[in-house]
């Protein structure tokens, strides 16, 4: 009986060093992201957001950082893009962040890899943003002053398809999972001509890219054909766009899942939109002809046209906490999540504008 309590004692010391498997994941702080997730993003694994240029994903990232830090979570954020500026972290909030939230400019593979394992080494770090691969950069490159000489932009290399980045994602899938840290990773869309199809958009980068990595976001402007009526909802609200959020792969949600959410430009994902949608959408929110009213704990919020239904909303000190309550306290919803039959890899606003001559 001796020997078998110290057996079990023995797995209980060796099951309190593995991480938690079992832990709830970790929310964002963006809806869309934690909605299509299931609550959000687990610690160990890789998450890819890809998107066209311009569409607002460094903003996200920086958002979904600064959501984290206010979680108490350290966030390491490779900026290889370089374009993360004073003013972009005091529009997102980053700077009451000063102890959680490290910043670095490097573009280099070697350079990243070195910040990224020292970091890594203080096991003290919970969550990496790379923003973004497509900016990752061999070194022979840069190095202008060797001897045996860079490798000339004119040549055909493409060092986002070489090796480096095939080992990068290894390595780095594999310390996620070791250290219990969730990666956050930005991409980009490539256009990719196929003479039979046309103009095809693929992810940046070798096929390990995509094998790498657990769950894959893409964030593009809400079509008329999908998720037309938060388009419809949001039309008159200014200073951003209307997007969508679409499981391209992941093991925590049905492909082609599509959530709807609104970005401020410079300030990120704006929850109120979806959560009026979602709201609307059960009916807890009423609309009749241009008027929106809410019936909350006896007190009629009203407003005609939805921007002063959102100003009746802040006049009454209604929150997003508040109308979050309200989604999650409701049974049987209909949800804001929707299904892209339609959805693949191609992109009805590329068209296929190439000569023959300029396809090698």
């Amino acid at each position: 009986m001796k020997n078998n309590k110290n057996i079990k004692s023995s797995l209980r010391e060796l099951a309190s060093s593995l991480p938690n498997y079992f832990a709830d994941p970790v929310q964002t702080g963006v809806y869309p992201i934690d909605k299509l997730l299931n609550g959000g993003i687990d610690l160990g694994t890789f998450v890819q957001l890809i998107a066209e240029p311009g569409i607002g994903k460094s903003t996200i990232a920086l958002q979904v950082a600064k959501n984290l830090c206010s979680q108490g979570y350290n966030v390491l954020y490779v900026d290889s893009e370089h374009s993360v500026s004073r003013e972009t972290l005091t529009s997102i909030g980053l700077f009451n962040y000063k102890d959680k939230f490290f910043l670095v400019k490097e573009s280099e593979f070697a350079s990243v890899e070195k910040v990224l394992d020292d970091f890594i080494l203080t096991e003290e770090i919970n969550f990496v943003v790379i923003d973004s691969m497509a900016c990752l950069i061999n070194p022979c490159f840069t190095n202008i002053g060797s001897k045996k000489g860079s490798i000339s932009v004119t040549t055909n290399n493409s060092n986002y398809m070489s090796g480096p980045m095939n080992k990068f994602m290894s390595k780095y899938k594999s310390l996620a999972a070791k250290y219990n840290i969730g990666f956050i990773v930005i991409n980009q869309n490539r256009n990719s001509v196929n003479m039979t199809t046309g103009t095809i958009l693929k992810m940046y980068g070798p096929k390990n890219v995509e094998y790498d990595t657990d769950t894959i976001i893409r964030i593009k402007p809400i079509k008329a054909t999908i998720l037309k009526d938060f388009k419809e909802l949001t039309k008159d609200v200014v200073g951003g766009n209307a997007l969508s959020f679409e499981i391209v792969k992941s093991n925590k949600a049905e492909p082609n899942a599509v959530c709807p959410g609104y970005l401020m430009y410079g300030r990120g994902i704006s929850n109120l939109w979806t959560y009026i949608y979602q709201l609307k959408k059960n009916g807890v929110i009423e609309q009749k002809s241009t008027f929106y009213t809410l019936d909350y704990h006896g007190v009629s919020i009203k407003g005609q046209g939805i921007l002063n239904f959102a100003k009746s909303l802040k006049e009454n000190n209604i929150s997003e906490e508040n109308l979050k309550e309200l989604i999650d306290s409701m049974d049987g919803t209909t949800d804001c999540i929707e299904v892209d039959v339609s959805s693949d890899d191609s992109d009805d606003d590329f068209e296929f504008e190439y000569e023959i001559s300029k396809v090698e």
